[in-house]
């Protein structure tokens, strides 16, 4: 990133400069800074901590800190020394901070992509999978994305650690978000093309696009903190609809699985209960 110019409060604060020009320019946001206080337009700093857990677990969804200051429309520096610190000055990471900075961050989530960057390949090999699980070929959708058909499947080879380009992970989300409701006969696609790779997807379990709807993007544990958000809303029928969907017709959607583990665990929390009685 090239070096913000003298004069820019961002050189005297994330630079490290001290020359005249920026020291000036901190007094001066300094300043606006405290008569926004008083004059009741600049709400007070915030404690970070609860912005940074936020950046936490978006990095634990495979975001980087660029890619999070590029989303959140911040310098990459300001958020590494919000996460970090300056360690060369002996700097703790500050204990508050801007609101505005505060909104901006909160604001990204986890199924955002950025424009450059490396992502998980996750969700863009969901993606991919959910397509062909409705018959779309992979090598049909991979030309749409630009994609050469090598590299369409070394993504859905890719292990759960695996990351591919965030031009890339746009590119495809562009081409499903067209094709996730579409009937690839009713759009042309030949039906052996269309039985072929519905087998292969049925072999290998892949998950149509209505199993995923908008958990597509989450992986770890701000999948499973999504999904109990969700299951802990279904009352008793709708999760004995989720198990009898589950265990009777073999529905893996992720949200169906998780209400039918709860449906067992209630059935055990009754029978404990009984025996108690």
């Amino acid at each position: 990133m090239a070096e913000h110019p003298h004069g820019d409060v961002r050189r005297y604060r994330y630079g490290g400069c001290r020359c005249g020009p920026c020291r000036a320019a901190n007094a001066a946001s300094a300043n606006r800074y405290r008569m926004g206080l008083m004059s009741g337009t600049h709400r007070r700093d915030v404690h970070a901590e609860p912005v940074r857990q936020h950046v936490q677990r978006l990095q634990n969804s495979g975001l980087g800190i660029p890619a999070i200051a590029e989303l959140a429309g911040l310098d990459t520096q300001r958020l590494s020394a919000l996460m970090y610190g300056h360690p060369s000055k002996n700097q703790p990471p500050s204990k508050t901070v801007r609101p505005s900075t505060a909104d901006k961050i909160l604001a990204v989530h986890a199924g955002q992509v950025p424009t450059r960057g490396w992502l998980p390949a996750v969700g863009t090999r969901r993606r991919l999978q959910a397509l062909a699980a409705i018959g779309w070929p992979i090598k049909h959708v991979g030309e749409l994305a630009g994609l050469p058909d090598a590299h369409a499947h070394r993504i859905l080879a890719a292990p759960d650690g695996g990351r591919v380009k965030a031009r890339t992970a746009r590119a495809v989300a562009a081409v499903y978000d067209r094709l996730w409701n579409v009937d690839p006969a009713g759009a042309g696609q030949l039906g052996a093309s269309i039985r072929r790779v519905k087998k292969v997807a049925a072999a290998k379990g892949w998950l149509p696009p209505v199993a995923w709807d908008d958990l597509i993007d989450l992986i770890g544990e701000d999948l499973e903190a999504e999904l109990r958000r969700r299951v802990r809303l279904m009352d008793d029928g709708e999760i004995a609809a989720c198990h009898y969907a589950h265990r009777r017709h073999g529905d893996q959607s992720p949200l169906m699985v998780a209400a039918a583990r709860e449906y067992d665990r209630r059935r055990v929390r009754e029978h404990r209960k009984k025996s108690a009685a």
